[in-house]
């Protein structure tokens, strides 16, 4: 799941499914950010995935870098 944002106590999560989660804070890694993918260990703990997170920030990147690109050319 990944932070989307934070809401006082909580960090509102969604899944790949697009289904919304309050999590309380706590629960998160300190280092924790809006963006960062998290997952769930064996144990029940949650951590960041910071390999998940570089790669979906690249996308989301690349994404936007096509955007004003195809922006840019019709301008």
């Amino acid at each position: 799941m990944v932070i989307d944002r934070f809401e006082g106590a909580y960090a509102v999560c969604e899944s790949q499914a697009g289904t919304l989660y309050d999590v309380p804070r706590e629960a998160l890694p300190a280092s924790a950010r809006e963006g960062d993918v998290v997952v769930a260990m064996a144990n029940g703990r949650l951590v960041v995935d910071a390999e998940a997170t570089c790669e979906r920030s690249k996308r989301i990147r690349a994404l936007h870098d096509r955007l004003f690109d195809a922006r840019e050319s019709r301008g």
